[in-house]
């Protein structure tokens, strides 16, 4: 490879790391305080608490000191993590689990690696960037009072088939373990991982959440989740209020 080519390749990929590296400032994956959110409910004080799989560790800290405020204060923690029921067997749990792998591709190694310091596999990060995988919730809150109320992980799945067809387990998805993280069997396209993401990782489950809360005797609720759920939970709450 010619010297001046080789330059050209460097000046691209270290581009290319900037733009990424500016792209999670603008989501804000540095910022350090969690800035909470209120959605008006008619007879509930609803507060939004915003998560984010991979933040600083003063964003965590400042979502400790304010779940800890609110809890102390008679607020309920909702929680999300889509949910494995019990009426479940073993076999049926890998069984959903494999397709929802083969629907999305997500093999749970998408976000920060604190060995290689890298971000979701691509963003190599500044030595000094004090980013951190987000912690347990038990280090983040009293869990004795937390409820999940997120979607099934069976009723997603199915709903999905029923809109766009049976999902077929191929040899490579049921021989490979769910624990895999080398995970390489051919996933559903993009065009149509994305048509899931939009109507059932986000508005599924925001609808699920919001009519949970809605329908909840608890008058103080925090809603630990995902920022990128807040406008559609609150479009949801706010439609069905008036209901």
């Amino acid at each position: 490879m010619k010297y001046s080519t080789y330059i050209i390749l460097l000046l691209l990929l270290a581009s290319c790391n900037s733009f990424y590296l500016n792209s999670m400032k603008r989501i804000g994956l540095f910022d350090n305080q969690a800035y909470l959110e209120e959605i008006k409910v008619p007879e509930k004080k609803v507060i939004f608490v915003p998560m984010q799989h991979v933040g600083t560790k003063d964003y965590y800290k400042d979502v400790k000191y304010k779940m800890d405020s609110l809890q102390n204060l008679g607020f309920k923690p909702f929680i999300e993590s889509i949910i494995i029921p019990d009426y479940l067997d073993i076999n049926q749990k890998e069984y959903f689990y494999k397709k929802f792998r083969k629907i999305t591709g997500n093999v749970g190694n998408l976000y920060l690696d604190t060995i290689n310091n890298t971000f979701v596999g691509k963003v190599k990060l500044p030595n000094n960037h004090n980013l951190i995988n987000q912690p347990p919730n038990d280090e983040l809150f009293d869990m004795s009072e937390a409820v999940n109320i997120d979607a099934h992980l069976d009723s997603i799945i199915l709903k999905f088939e029923k809109m766009h067809g049976t999902i077929a387990l191929t040899k490579c998805d049921l021989e490979t373990d769910i624990y895999d993280l080398s995970y390489n069997c051919k996933t559903l396209d993009k065009k149509t991982q994305l048509l899931f993401k939009e109507l059932f990782t986000f508005r599924y489950r925001d609808s699920i959440i919001a009519d949970a809360t809605l329908k909840s005797n608890n008058r103080k609720i925090v809603l630990v989740y995902g920022k990128n759920h807040f406008e559609g939970l609150k479009k949801f709450l706010e439609i069905n209020k008036s209901q």
